[in-house]
């Protein structure tokens, strides 16, 4: 019951009188109370929360091995990886060099600023969505995300003292070391920050992550609510985020057999996958080339779309797929396109 000092336990018992007694009734309720004191003495002399395998079924773990991720640090949860986090995973191992799937957003924040104060919305952001420092590990053939129980991520600080020429040159050479340094996805969180104070009304802030743990779609998302917690640190009391567990229960419903069954069907009678690029020894880097189309043709491209009824981007896509068919000579060509995969039937899944 909830009183005025605080939520009390309450039992109310009743018995068959014609079997048993009164006294026996208190004899029994007294063993039970006893017990559960027994119980929450042993809670208090060990307040952090054992994981066991009822409560992260999801990752299929069993308890030594539960037992031995715990105890590399103090954890809230232990969560399979999606399908899309199981590729990311695999090319950061494959690959052990490469800043790929590392994504740095800086802003400029103009103004007084506390530094103390961000770096404590950033905290607090964290402890709203702690899947954005979560440790990854391969367990045997299983990949595993380890849901810390508190939440945080480095934060680094940098002050810019010289001449205004010299200091644009450091502060680019900062933000780009930043940019190309990889994360280790095993024993530190997927994102970190970097301020900059250039004087005392300018700073940068960078904040970079890994592809494995946000998204573009997650992003405005991330900046709004560290704002917001900059802003007010009780914004979002009462009010929790929807939890990455629930997303990741709903898209296993379907079972990984029945989802290879269904990619092996699409692709059935496919001679050769889709490559442009000449097999080579080293790994290859990622460029990005822009173009900019021209208002006319961008007008005329959208009026054509229109007129069949699709989207510029499906006649976008399709003019890709005749671009490859020229280069590899195939009449059957495969491509990758992304979207969202947020499932409309999760609660809060916007």
């Amino acid at each position: 019951e909830d009183r005025a000092d605080g939520p009390v336990l309450v039992a109310d018992w009743s018995w068959a009188a014609r079997h048993l007694d009164q006294a026996a009734i208190a004899d029994l309720a007294g063993r039970w109370f006893d017990a559960l004191t027994r119980i929450a003495a042993l809670t208090e002399a060990r307040p952090e929360r054992v994981l066991t395998t009822s409560d992260v079924a999801l990752s299929g773990l069993e308890q030594p091995a539960i037992d031995a991720l715990a105890a590399r640090m103090p954890l809230a949860d232990i969560l399979p990886l999606s399908p899309l986090q199981q590729g990311f995973l695999f090319h950061d191992s494959y690959d052990d060099e490469s800043a790929a799937y590392i994504v740095q957003m800086v802003f400029q924040l103009d103004g007084p600023l506390d530094p103390g104060r961000l770096r404590a919305a950033m905290r607090a952001l964290l402890a709203r969505h702690p899947n954005l420092a979560a440790r990854f590990e391969l367990i045997g053939e299983r990949m595993v995300q380890l849901i810390p129980r508190r939440p945080d991520l480095p934060w680094l600080t940098h002050s810019l003292t010289g001449p205004d020429p010299e200091r644009d040159a450091e502060r680019d050479a900062i933000l780009t070391a930043d940019r190309n340094t990889r994360f280790d996805l095993k024993n530190e969180p997927p994102i970190r920050a970097t301020l900059i104070r250039e004087n005392t009304n300018k700073h940068k802030i960078a904040i970079t992550t890994h592809h494995i743990a946000i998204d573009g779609w997650s992003n405005p998302i991330m900046l709004q609510e560290l704002m917001a917690l900059y802003d007010d640190p009780q914004a979002f009391d009462g009010k929790p985020a929807p939890r990455y567990r629930d997303y990741l229960a709903k898209i296993m419903e379907a079972g990984e057999a029945t989802s290879i069954a269904a990619w092996r069907d699409h692709l059935a009678g496919l001679d050769a996958p889709t490559r442009i690029a000449p097999e080579s020894d080293s790994i290859p880097r990622p460029e990005l080339c822009h173009r900019i189309v021209a208002a006319g043709d961008w007008q005329r491209l959208a009026a054509a779309a229109q007129a069949v009824g699709v989207t510029p981007n499906t006649l976008a896509q399709q003019a890709w797929a005749m671009v490859l068919s020229h280069l590899t000579g195939q009449t059957d060509v495969t491509f990758g396109t992304i979207v969202s995969g947020r499932p409309p039937e999760v609660a809060g899944i916007e």
